[in-house]
């Protein structure tokens, strides 16, 4: 298996690292859009990414009626929780939210095990490369997405979609795309923020944890992977 090294950009604040993860991605998007006609972005969960959704779309060279959104991972709570991925999203993009070209989220008003058939459906239409660009964060244990340290990830029979457990979380039932999808984006730009983040990158770059204990190292997998980090 292939090894690449992330490009890693360290910043003195966390305006500045924002401001440069928006014009990557927005560069990257118009790229995308000008070839393909249209660009699938893929949304993780979590706070850090919020300000960047809001900058990308809300930027008047996007146009989000070329654009298909879909979510990395959900909680499985109602969407109208202020704990579900979704609601933060959509919070964030205000009445951008309904004018995308098509927006996939998580359905978890059904039960788990229809709503990861449902999604793993969507997920399974998708030819080529399945998300033009995916925005991540990772956790201090090393988890993006809702992919957790001791996860069956390397079971060549996953689905799409796979049911995850979050130990010590309140919301411990989570719904993932699988890391061999996540790897199947053409770019993957990663923001990391807060000094509690300082480790994770010499962890994925040198520190003695399997990928099975810290997930992000498997993003050494891919070959168009940047991180942005901040400790303001």
């Amino acid at each position: 298996m292939d090894v690449y090294k992330p490009i890693v950009t360290t910043f003195e604040s966390d305006e500045k690292m924002y401001e440069s993860a928006t014009n990557i991605a927005i560069n990257h998007i118009l790229d995308v859009i000008s070839e393909n006609g249209c660009a699938r972005i893929a949304l993780s969960g979590g706070e850090t990414p919020l300000p960047l959704y809001e900058k990308i779309f809300s930027n008047p060279f996007i146009e989000t009626g070329l654009i298909e959104l879909y979510q990395t991972d959900e909680r499985f709570v109602p969407a109208d929780s202020e704990d579900s991925n979704q609601y933060n999203i959509s919070h964030c993009l205000g009445d951008k939210t309904d004018q995308f070209k098509e927006k996939f989220f998580i359905d978890t008003s059904i039960s788990m095990e229809d709503s990861i058939l449902q999604y793993n459906e969507i997920i399974d239409s998708l030819d080529g490369v399945l998300f033009d660009l995916t925005i991540l964060g990772i956790g201090e244990d090393g988890h993006f997405a809702s992919l957790f340290p001791k996860g069956d990830y390397l079971n060549g029979f996953q689905p799409h979609v796979i049911h995850t457990k979050a130990k010590g979380s309140k919301i411990k039932d989570r719904i993932s795309i699988s890391i061999n999808d996540i790897l199947k984006s053409d770019m993957i730009v990663v923001l990391l923020k807060g000094e509690e983040k300082r480790h994770i990158v010499p962890q994925i770059l040198e520190g003695e944890k399997v990928a099975l204990d810290f997930p992000a190292k498997f993003l050494l997998c891919h070959p168009n992977v940047t991180i942005l980090e901040s400790f303001e």
